[in-house]
């Protein structure tokens, strides 16, 4: 069995075959994520201030990316938790997502010579994890406690 990627201890069965996806999934994103605000590659959703960041095209704002980002590994991370229905997560939105981050990647590395995801998780294991444990999730935030 597999671990969620939050990092919260929940063990992940072999069966059903989609919650191992899921997981992978979140992992990746969130490791993702994580890489981007170490390295200042986009803003934290919050930030009112316009910046420039290091890695991205003239002047092109990459905070929507990056809400986008949190809303899907709060998703991801419910289905593992159990939250909300595994089937109810296309797979679409986090693909074209995670098609954004490597294209931001590439223009880190090649542009302004930052480490690549794979070598700045050496230096930074559980940083993906401290991320989707911290996530918030936004339909949880916009449903009252009773």
């Amino acid at each position: 069995m597999k671990d969620c990627f939050c990092g919260c201890g929940r063990r992940i069965p072999r069966f059903p075959l989609d919650l191992r996806g899921l997981n992978e999934r979140g992992r990746e994103m969130s490791d993702r994520l994580a890489w981007a605000l170490d390295l200042n590659i986009a803003s934290v959703p919050k930030d009112t201030e316009p910046t420039i960041h290091r890695a991205v095209e003239a002047g092109a704002d990459r905070t929507e990316w990056m809400k986008e980002g949190f809303v899907l590994v709060a998703e991801l991370r419910d289905a593992m938790h159990g939250v909300k229905d595994a089937d109810s997560i296309p797979e679409s939105p986090s693909e074209r997502w995670q098609a954004e981050g490597q294209y931001l990647e590439f223009l880190a590395v090649s542009k302004s010579r930052l480490p690549p995801l794979s070598a700045w998780l050496k230096g930074h294991p559980e940083a993906g994890r401290e991320l989707a444990r911290d996530s918030s999730t936004p339909t949880r935030s916009r449903t009252p406690n009773p």
